[in-house]
Formats: structure tokens, C-alpha cells, sequence
């Protein structure tokens, strides 16, 4: 497939077979509708590195400095994080119940309306999240590093 970028992309999201987004370096997140990739304009020039979305109108992307994006169906807006650590990995559940985790060992809670830390009791780096349900959150990170969040 032609990209139609030399970026370097760093995550990739699919809702569907023509509903799919690519994100990476300087903030730049293409969308495929099936046929081809078009650039999406972000209105960033971080570096994104996460993609996770509940349908194809409510999709986020994560990246650096705390940057996250959110796409509505029609445009991509900023959402305040709460942080300027490196945002690396996001997964969910729903609209209401989505999480990402920072390079300086912190965790981030979307409940529908806004952004909250959640404690994560390290300061390592945490890699990866993935949420099995709103009660159940795994994270991994530095030097084997493995929490489960059970609420």
C-alpha cells in the first residue's frame, strides 16, 4: 500500500476494513477509507504514538509533551491531558472508559468528559496499556514491569 508520506509512523488504528487511521512523526495521522490514505490534519507537530477508538466518530491519538487528540467524524481537537510526559500507549473499553499511560510511569483516565490521573504507584516507564473492561486494566513497562488495575 502507498502511504502517500515518508514519515515514520508509530501507531496504527482500524475500526473497519475502510476505516483506518496511521499516526507518527511531526504530528502527521493519515485516514483510509478503503481505497486510499489521505492526510488528516491534526493541528499538531508532535510525535503521535498511539491510536484507539471506540467507532469512526470517536478516535484518539497520543503522543509527546502530553499531546491528545481526539476525531469527532469530522475534524481532530486537542484535549488537555493533564501532563507534559510522553504519552506511549492508549487502549479502551467504550466512549466512556479509556486509558493511557506516560513515559514517566503515569496513567491518565478518560470517563466521557475529561482526563484524570489515576495512580499507578511507579515512576517507571510504562509501555503499554490494555483495558479488558472498565474494571480491568493491564499496563507493562520498563524492566518487566507488568500492573493490573482492579476496580
Amino acid at each position: 500500500m502507498n502511504s502517500g508520506t515518508a514519515s515514520n509512523l508509530r501507531a496504527v488504528f482500524s475500526i473497519d476494513a475502510n476505516n483506518a487511521w496511521a499516526a507518527g512523526s511531526g504530528g502527521e495521522i493519515l485516514r483510509w477509507d478503503g481505497t486510499a490514505w489521505s492526510p488528516s490534519m491534526s493541528n499538531t507537530t508532535e510525535r503521535l504514538s498511539g491510536l484507539w477508538g471506540s467507532s469512526i466518530n470517536d478516535v484518539w491519538a497520543i503522543g509527546d509533551s502530553g499531546t491528545i487528540l481526539h476525531w469527532d467524524g469530522t475534524s481532530w481537537s486537542s484535549s488537555t491531558s493533564g501532563t507534559t510526559a510522553d504519552l506511549t500507549s492508549i487502549s479502551g473499553v467504550n466512549a466512556t472508559t479509556v486509558w493511557a499511560v506516560t513515559d514517566e510511569g503515569e496513567a491518565l483516565r478518560w470517563d466521557g468528559t475529561k482526563w484524570s490521573p489515576a495512580a499507578t504507584g511507579t515512576g517507571a516507564t510504562l509501555r503499554g496499556v490494555f483495558a479488558t473492561s472498565p474494571a480491568h486494566v493491564y499496563t507493562v513497562g520498563a524492566q518487566g514491569l507488568i500492573l493490573h488495575r482492579a476496580e
